[in-house]
């Protein structure tokens, strides 16, 4: 843009910063996108910032435009129905997902070749080439089991903004640990294209080390939710629920996600070890509360969950299960009250240790074992995950292992270490 005499204008800033799941009710991926996107406001205050998220998201942070996902132009393909899913759920893992991937794989084909292209893929491209950059804020989704989103899509919008010089980012990545050899090429040139690159855990920094050499270095830091910070009202809201729900007595928590609606066994797994937490917290005095990360519907609803593992549970007693849709403030406010926190979602380990609250890891696979050992490892806890399907790892074991655990406190300026690598960013490209 120019003025009457020919000069280039100064044209208002614009940062597109994306997230892998605003109005998912998902804690985690939320935080870490409040996080960037505080860390971009504070810097750059009359800057606009565009994100995706779902139809009916509404940002906390004043001046942001949400726009739906991208990865909506990739997801096409075979889908079975609801029925069969539950009646045969290895159908899905051989049928459903291979054929949405492969056509995710096509869609991106076309359009990365100008062969095809839709009003979403022409609006997402017009976006980021009109931003100073495009920031992909932190998340655990380049691994096979999201590849659609967090490799094929993120690879696409990433080389829309090679193609027209605009900068990337990376911040608070988990990368891995499972990427197939078909996903490599598209994660190599991913990271090919940044500028930035910033990980959670050293092992997802090996991982980028291992599948892009010539990418820059990856910097590990601290996860960005902990720059979430309780308010005082948050506080004051997380005493009330301790009150309300355990009556003044000791409490610890239960965090329990179902990764499918339609295995069952999970379900059964997680409810003897709630029955036996249960049953060795009520020797001890203490109650147990369930507390959610995610809200949204009913297979992603963990309040569901709690309800199905409840009446699994055959011991007598039973979790006190919150109900309320909490915000990852008052859910970090309120783990941090707990004796020890048990869950099988990355985040709320992280709210609890970041509050110094002992926590214990229930892993359902390798993608876990790395999220769940890797944050614990950064504040000084070790052997302190299991898999649920461990018939050895019983209840008495977990809340005995809570209190033997001393988390660490970590030193300095947290939010401002886990800010500064976009903070240079956005100062280099404003």
């Amino acid at each position: 843009m120019h003025d009457q005499e020919g000069q280039p204008m100064n044209e208002p800033r614009k940062w597109v910063v994306l997230s892998s799941g605003n109005g998912s009710t998902n804690l985690g991926d939320e935080a870490m996108w409040i996080s960037a996107a505080q860390a971009v406001r504070q810097h750059d205050p009359t800057a606009a910032i565009v994100t995706d998220a779902s139809k009916l998201w509404l940002s906390p942070i004043p001046g942001v435009t949400s726009h739906p996902f991208f990865h909506g132009a990739l997801r096409r393909g075979t889908r079975l129905s609801p029925e069969l899913r539950q009646k045969v759920p290895l159908l899905d893992s051989l049928i459903s997902f291979p054929a949405k991937e492969h056509e995710a794989v096509k869609q991106v084909h076309r359009i990365s070749t100008g062969t095809s292209s839709t009003p979403l893929v022409d609006f997402w491209a017009e976006q980021i080439e009109g931003s100073n950059g495009l920031i992909f804020s932190g998340a655990g989704a380049i691994t096979k089991d999201y590849a659609v989103h967090g490799i094929y899509a993120w690879w696409a919008l990433a080389s829309m903004a090679h193609r027209a010089g605009i900068p990337v980012a990376f911040i608070g990545q988990g990368v891995g640990p499972d990427i197939a050899p078909k996903h490599e090429s598209y994660v190599r040139e991913m990271f090919e294209m940044a500028d930035l690159i910033t990980v959670r855990e050293a092992q997802s920094a090996e991982i980028v080390r291992a599948l892009s050499p010539s990418s820059v270095d990856p910097t590990v830091t601290y996860d960005w939710a902990l720059a979430i910070e309780p308010t005082a009202e948050e506080r004051q809201l997380a005493s009330a629920l301790a009150l309300e729900n355990a009556g003044g007595a000791p409490f610890y928590v239960l965090s329990l996600h179902r990764r499918s609606q339609h295995a069952r066994r999970p379900v059964r797994q997680l409810a003897r070890i709630a029955d036996e937490v249960v049953h060795a917290a009520k020797q001890r005095g203490a109650a147990v509360l369930f507390v959610s990360n995610m809200t949204a519907g009913r297979y992603s609803d963990d309040r569901v969950t709690a309800d199905l593992i409840t009446r699994s549970m055959t011991l007598g007693a039973e979790p006190r299960v919150v109900r309320q849709r909490l915000s990852p403030g008052t859910t970090r406010a309120l783990l941090g009250l707990s004796q020890g926190t048990i869950a099988t979602r990355y985040h709320p380990i992280v709210f609890a240790l970041s509050e110094g609250t002992p926590v214990w890891g229930l892993s359902s696979d390798a993608y876990y074992d790395q999220k769940l050992s890797g944050i614990s490892t950064s504040f000084g806890v070790t052997h302190n995950v299991s898999r649920i399907s461990d018939p050895s790892i019983s209840g008495e074991s977990i809340i005995r292992n809570l209190g033997e655990q001393a988390p660490i406190t970590v030193e300095g300026d947290i939010l401002a270490s886990i800010r500064k690598p976009l903070i240079d960013f956005l100062s280099k490209h404003s």
